[in-house]
Order: C-alpha cells, then sequence, then structure tokens
C-alpha cells in the first residue's frame, strides 16, 4: 500500500467550500499527509489536527474558511445586529441550486423578518442590506477567481 499525500492551497479550500460546501472539505481530509501553503490551508490542516470533537472542528472550520471568504473589510452578515441570525444568510449565500437572482429574492425574504433591527442598528433598510451583502458575495468571488 502507497502513502498518499495530498496538497493543499487556501485557493482549493475556497473553491471546494464555495462549490460543495462542508461535504467538499471533509473529502479533502483522505489522505495521510498534507503539504500546505501559508494561510487558510495550513490553518485548516492545524484545525483539523486539534484535539476538538467533529462537530466543533466543522462548525470552527466553517467559520474559518467563511471568515476568510468574506473580508472583514466588506459589509457583509457579520455587520449586522447582533440579534440576526448569521447562519441562514451564509446557508442563501453558499447555496449551489440558486441563480444570483435567487440568492438576492432569498436574502431579502430572510432579512424582512429582521426590518426593524436592520433599520434601527445599520440605519439602512433591509432589502439595501441585501443588496449590498450579495454585490459583496459576487465581488469576493470575483476576486478570488482572478487571483487563483
Amino acid at each position: 500500500m502507497g502513502f498518499h499525500k495530498r496538497r493543499i492551497s487556501g485557493d482549493l479550500i475556497r473553491e471546494i467550500y464555495i462549490q460543495r460546501g462542508i461535504a467538499g472539505l471533509k473529502s479533502l481530509l483522505s489522505a495521510d499527509a498534507f503539504i500546505t501553503t501559508s494561510g487558510l490551508a495550513s490553518d485548516f490542516i492545524e484545525l483539523a489536527n486539534s484535539e476538538l470533537p467533529e462537530d466543533d472542528f466543522w462548525i470552527a472550520a466553517e467559520k474559518l474558511v467563511i471568515n476568510d471568504i468574506y473580508n472583514k473589510d466588506m459589509y457583509g452578515p457579520d455587520d449586522l445586529n447582533a440579534n440576526i441570525p448569521t447562519a441562514g444568510i451564509y446557508e442563501i449565500l453558499y447555496n449551489s441550486d440558486y441563480s444570483r437572482e435567487q440568492k438576492i429574492i432569498e436574502l431579502k425574504t430572510y432579512l424582512s423578518r429582521y426590518r426593524k433591527e436592520i433599520l434601527a442598528e445599520d440605519g439602512i433598510d433591509y432589502t439595501y442590506a441585501a443588496s449590498i451583502i450579495i454585490n459583496e458575495y459576487y465581488a469576493k468571488i470575483k476576486r478570488t477567481e482572478n487571483n487563483g
């Protein structure tokens, strides 16, 4: 039997997560050894080698990847009022079954449940917040594709 090693880069992790989500990331860990680039890839493998229970690991891994994809200098779900669950936003953004138009409709519907909180905290309308989040998401994807 051979020794299976896998090369992993941050770009590969981002691409797999965007296309296939956590299930795709799980497939990355089926090797005996890993060769990583610095940054996201090495942080991901370091986290995988930690003593975290599996459920906690995948929650932390997803947060790590999302934080890397969703650059903190942009307006995004994490900038919204703390009372608004961002998991629903990320679920919409990373759903590969939705077109861009479907994502904006789903995001507006989701944020409409929190329209008072968004307006009070952020001073913007929920439909505008949805548009900003979608535009920033696709701008980040385009930057990732251009750098990869």
